[in-house]
């Protein structure tokens, strides 16, 4: 059965001059340990012979003065995405894959929040068919002074080693920009909420949801590839 798919994006949440305009590309300044603001990444850990555990070797997020606290934190990515407690009971409430939420909290000038760090554990490779998800090679390059992509090819591949063995291939062509991505993709089990490569997309009911609870920190773009969902029985 196909559904309707959005990609989530980030809605920068500040306080804006009366020309609209936003200082910073993210509503985080950094991390504080101690009397330390630092981006250091390396501040989150995976614990020791686990593969999906974390631990945070900081004290709390720090938001710029001037952004908004938002229910959803910018930046967000594979590695995670920082919610508050409001969003993260609509999210148990839908279908994910496996993932952990990570108490953290951040601080907005004096005052620290309660949020969590959503963790998906998932890999997207796991969750799909591959025998009824297209792929597709896409070849950028510039013609005639404008930046034009062009798809040559499409894959249906058995596996995920098969799809890197192409996507190898691919990285040795000079000739353009090279990179296979989804056209159709068939998953196994209905979810309303996945990541792939580093973007988060959602379903549309869970769409409706955040957009009828005013979830903010969020927009919406429909996905550039179909998706169906297998029937389970």
């Amino acid at each position: 059965m196909k559904k309707n798919i959005f990609s989530l994006q980030h809605d920068i949440a500040y306080k804006s001059d009366f020309a609209g305009n936003t200082p910073h590309g993210t509503q985080i300044k950094g991390m504080q340990k101690g009397d330390k603001v630092s981006l250091n990444w390396d501040w989150i850990k995976k614990v020791e012979n686990s593969e999906h555990d974390y631990y945070f070797n900081f004290d709390c997020f720090v938001l710029y003065d001037d952004a908004k606290v938002s229910d959803v934190i910018s930046p967000f990515d594979s590695l995670g995405m920082l919610v508050s407690p409001k969003l993260r009971k609509i999210l148990e409430s839908y279908k994910m894959p496996k993932g952990n939420f990570f108490e953290i909290k951040i601080r907005h000038k004096s005052t620290v929040y309660d949020y969590y760090w959503l963790h998906l554990n998932t890999s997207f490779y796991e969750i799909i068919d591959f025998c009824e998800t297209v792929f597709v090679h896409k070849q950028s390059k510039v013609e005639n002074g404008v930046y034009v992509t062009n798809c040559v090819k499409e894959y249906v591949f058995q596996n995920q080693k098969d799809l890197k063995m192409a996507q190898s291939d691919l990285f040795k062509d000079i000739d353009g920009l090279n990179r296979i991505d989804l056209k159709s993709c068939c998953f196994k089990e209905e979810f309303d909420i996945f990541l792939y490569g580093s973007i988060y997309f959602c379903s549309e009911r869970l769409k409706n949801c955040f957009e009828k609870n005013e979830i903010s920190g969020l927009r919406f773009e429909e996905s550039w590839f179909d998706a169906k969902f297998k029937d389970i029985e």
